[in-house]
């Protein structure tokens, strides 16, 4: 009996762990059991063509809302061309409405609900000898009738579960391994299908520790884990992160926390940990105390204010902070409050989602008490409720993609901080309404932009909108372009300053011995012109460096050039330099 698992992944680099526990689970009895992994942008014909090439007898697909379309029209497909084949589906998407999934489609076999590891084993087995429909967890089709057995309890000691990544992670070189050290979440979210299980149950801790020691000695590039709160328990996740700082590598680490509960300690803690260990995701989703409440949620603002301002002042830690549109209890004007909240900390990233209305969740079922309208097909996406129109989740929707452009890539970090600081007033949301409007107006949504076509429509949105600020958002946004990109030529729309004689003066600054010992000693001799290819100058009209923040008092000088160093082939530079020419 041949089985083979299928996971339709949103990206290359992404990776399913879901297929990976069921392999290790059931490998001992079913050696044989194979994984292949693809993604939803692949040809699906010729993904149809791989599954077809590896003639398995049982086949059976990992589902999401972001790959059950793909999934079952792949399924579709298959059954037509290897009608005997079972076709087993598990996974969130199709756990809560097996019945109706198999109602809708008949080419599909079986469903598996819930938690997968011992229900598949016990449907391998009865699969085998020639039954399996009694198996708890699962949602059979029997000619034209289906079976809906009773649910199965979950899974006491994790400890049984084997370790997904046994066989090594080499082939997932260079991709993101998801890893979990416990199941369940402590809070009840009601837009959270992990609210529909209560409690948490976790790994061993001596276990954990010496899976994630494994991860590094392979050199795994990042470890997601997909814990839905890893800090519930505040003294086993910090000695879980000291294990990762004693064993240091070269390895990343993402964890999503609950940024209220972390305590002085585990402050204290994290101002010590090495820069690009880890990456805290916060999810904030509001700052309304009533649209928390409609959700079942809980947050001390003020304490998670203080937690990732405390962890900012450090620059070792990247913060990954989230907001969610579309809660019940939420209109436009307090989305606005929450995203300036938040938008303030200055997260290194800020997510912007619209609330998605999960299959199993309260938030789904209570719908119609909120005037909820959403999208029949996934990802079930919030088009209006009660107190947000059509209009205003389509303009949150422009926000989020500004975002995505301007603000998350962290390119134009100078800029945006004196957009929304000096010219708004430090009203991040009023920015990002009015660029949006200028999107639009401009039809600049319908077309794609190169990331160096940015710097120019920006430039022509603040001449627009505010051209008494024109000068200094020109020079703030050369001082940026000039970080991320070596390249003589500045994108259009931004303009260059020169004094007399540049180039003669920057020839003899370079000759200058005093010049060689402050910003290039660490360089063996070169030649002028190599060590030119190298640098980049650039002159200011204005203080660029007071303008972003960077200081505290404006330098009165008639023109500021700052020296940009890059290192041969990379575009970003390394360092700059203000220098006296």
């Amino acid at each position: 009996m041949k089985v083979l698992l299928v996971s339709l992944n949103a990206k290359f680099v992404h990776t399913s762990l879901a297929i990976r526990y069921l392999q290790a689970y059931c490998r001992q009895e079913f050696p044989e059991i194979r994984i292949r992994e693809f993604t939803i942008n692949e040809d699906p014909g010729e993904v149809m063509a791989e599954i077809y090439r590896e003639e398995p007898d049982i086949l059976g697909f990992s589902c999401y809302i972001w790959n059950i379309e793909a999934t079952l029209r792949l399924a579709r497909n298959l059954k037509k061309v290897r009608p005997n084949l079972i076709i087993v589906l598990g996974g969130p998407e199709v756990t809560f409405d097996s019945r109706a999934l198999l109602s809708q489609n008949p080419y599909i076999d079986v469903v598996v609900r819930g938690e997968g590891e011992v229900t598949f084993l016990e449907l391998l087995r009865g699969l085998a000898s020639g039954g399996g429909q009694t198996v708890r967890g699962t949602t059979w089709r029997c000619g034209e009738r289906v079976i809906h057995n009773e649910d199965r309890e979950l899974i006491a000691d994790l400890g049984q579960v084997p370790f997904p990544y046994a066989t090594g992670v080499d082939e997932l070189a260079g991709r993101i391994i998801y890893y979990e050290s416990s199941r369940g979440c402590p809070f009840n979210c009601s837009y959270c299908i992990s609210s529909t299980v209560r409690g948490v149950r976790w790994f061993p801790l001596e276990r954990v520790k010496k899976e994630l020691r494994f991860f590094v000695e392979q050199g795994v590039r990042e470890v997601k884990f997909v814990d839905r709160t890893f800090n519930a328990d505040p003294r086993r996740s910090r000695e879980i992160m000291k294990t990762l700082v004693e064993n240091r590598g070269n390895t990343t680490f993402h964890l999503e926390i609950v940024a209220d509960r972390l305590d002085d300690e585990t402050l204290e803690f994290l101002r010590t940990v090495p820069r690009g260990l880890f990456k805290l995701e916060i999810g904030v989703q509001s700052t309304n105390e009533r649209a928390l409440r409609a959700v079942s949620r809980s947050m001390d603002w003020q304490r998670l204010q203080h937690a990732v301002m405390t962890i900012q002042q450090q620059h070792n830690l990247h913060q990954h902070l989230d907001l969610i549109a579309g809660l019940p209890e939420e209109d436009y004007a307090s989305f606005g409050r929450s995203f300036n909240m938040v938008y303030n900390l200055a997260p290194n990233y800020l997510q912007l989602g619209s609330l998605k209305m999960l299959k199993g969740s309260r938030v789904r079922e209570e719908a119609a008490k909120h005037g909820y309208r959403f999208t029949d097909e996934p990802p079930y996406e919030v088009l209006e409720n009660r107190y947000l129109g059509f209009d205003e989740m389509r303009r949150l929707k422009r926000i989020e993609d500004l975002l995505e452009k301007f603000y998350n890539p962290g390119d134009f970090r100078h800029s945006l901080r004196y957009l929304v600081q000096t010219v708004y007033r430090g009203e991040p949301f009023a920015f990002y309404e009015d660029l949006a409007s200028f999107w639009e107006e401009e039809r600049l949504h319908r077309v794609q932009h190169r990331k160096e076509h940015l710097y120019s429509l920006l430039m022509r949105f603040a001449s627009q909108q505010w051209p008494e600020f024109a000068g200094a958002v020109n020079e703030l946004l050369k001082f940026d372009y000039l970080l991320n990109y070596k390249s003589h030529a500045l994108p259009a729309g931004l303009r260059r300053v020169e004094i007399p004689r540049q180039r003669e003066r920057f020839d003899k600054f370079l000759a200058r011995e005093d010049s060689c010992q402050l910003y290039w000693a660490d360089l063996p001799e070169k030649a002028l012109g190599k060590l030119k290819r190298q640098l980049h100058l650039e002159v200011f009209a204005d203080d660029v460096l007071f303008l972003s923040g960077m200081r505290p008092e404006k330098v009165t000088r008639s023109y500021y050039p700052l020296l940009f160093r890059y290192l041969p082939g990379g575009c970003k530079a390394i360092r700059w330099d203000e220098v006296e020419l």
